[in-house]
């Protein structure tokens, strides 16, 4: 960390830079950091304004339930629609797999908490409270990077199940044509992840 004024406003070239790097950080609020592909659907995209809008639909008690895939779901219920199921013991239905709905629950808690510490960060390098930007700034980068390795991880995860449901496929007489019929949901990281990950580092580096 940089040698600042503990108390007081300095308005130097290294103030000036961190307050950027925090508001170019918090300017990629709306920009997609997470797109899905569903075949038939097409690619649905969100951002964090997306993952927060949408909170409350969690919590809403006139909720549909319904097995068909929804453009305008929230990402969790996406997320258990497009994995595949497993049976759990004793359950009364099949249960999506712990660790894709464990990610999913990561990925908008992580996004939501390093905007929270990116503003927080502004505020404090406003009054001048440096040794507070530094620690905001230390954990907005470890949210940041646990969102990233979160939808690195649900990414690859359905890459496997894909590979899995047609290894399956293919032990059946007919599996050469049924196969070809499975459809492959991929899940990627979009350009605002990799900014916000990319612009806390900086900040950080910058304090």
């Amino acid at each position: 960390m940089n040698k600042r004024k503990s108390r007081g406003i300095d308005f130097g070239i290294g103030t000036i830079s961190v307050y950027i790097l925090l508001l170019v950080a918090l300017g990629t609020y709306f920009t997609p950091v997470l797109k899905i592909e569903v075949p038939l659907f097409g690619v649905k995209k969100w951002s964090t304004h997306d993952f927060v809008k949408r909170i409350p639909m969690k919590f809403s008690s006139q909720k549909e339930k319904s097995s068909d895939f929804k453009v305008d779901q929230d990402f969790f219920e996406t997320i258990k629609k497009i994995f595949p199921k497993k049976e759990g013991v004793g359950a009364a239905q099949p249960q999506t797999a712990p660790t894709a709905l464990v990610a999913a629950v990561i990925i908008p808690v992580a996004l939501a908490l390093t905007y929270l510490l990116v503003l927080l960060g502004l505020i404090f390098v406003s009054i001048g409270k440096w040794s507070a930007v530094f620690f905001s700034s230390i954990f907005s980068v470890c949210t940041a990077v646990c969102a990233l390795f979160a939808s690195y991880y649900l990414g690859a995860a359905a890459n496997q199940a894909f590979a899995d449901a047609v290894a399956k496929a293919g032990e059946n007489f007919l599996g050469v044509v049924t196969k070809n019929f499975i459809p492959k949901n991929t899940i990627q990281l979009d350009l605002g992840l990799y900014l916000l990950v990319g612009f806390t580092i900086l900040s950080f580096f910058s304090v």
